[in-house]
């Protein structure tokens, strides 16, 4: 008869763990604690579990396997000022392309200052499932 010790998972909240923790997580190397971690700090901060998918090369598989090993404890999001953001600032931001970039900011220019995220949609600058994945990083003030 062989016994199997019990053991005991610790959860890590995704928002605010360090990179030599998530080593602790079987199936995360260093290239993934870095990956994680560098992928939170350029979003402000992750707001779903699934949102691990959009790092780079990871896999569903992958994905399973971690999962139970995190948490979203703390959801509080860094976000951006569009009325104050520079260029390049805005453009290491994941979801913001070159392209979009240009928009927003020259937007921003022709109205002088944003009054509310709304005028991202009006003026069709974002699509609007790029402006679901955006809203909760965006600020006005």
């Amino acid at each position: 008869l062989i016994l199997k010790e019990k053991v005991e998972i610790k959860v890590l909240d995704i928002n605010t763990t360090d990179s030599i923790s998530l080593l602790d997580i079987p199936g995360i190397g260093p290239f993934y604690a870095g990956h994680i971690i560098e992928y939170r700090e350029r979003l402000g901060g992750y707001r779903s579990m699934n949102q691990l998918e959009e790092l780079y090369k990871m896999d569903s598989s992958r994905l399973y396997k971690i999962i139970p090993y995190l948490s979203l404890e703390d959801s509080t999001i860094t976000k951006i000022n569009l009325n104050t953001i520079e260029f390049k600032a805005l453009l290491r931001h994941p979801y913001v392309d070159y392209e979009t970039a240009k928009k927003i900011l020259n937007l921003r220019s022709k109205l002088g200052k944003y009054a509310g995220l709304y005028q991202l949609q009006k003026d069709s600058i974002l699509s609007d499932s790029l402006f679901r994945k955006m809203e909760p990083y965006l600020k006005v003030d």
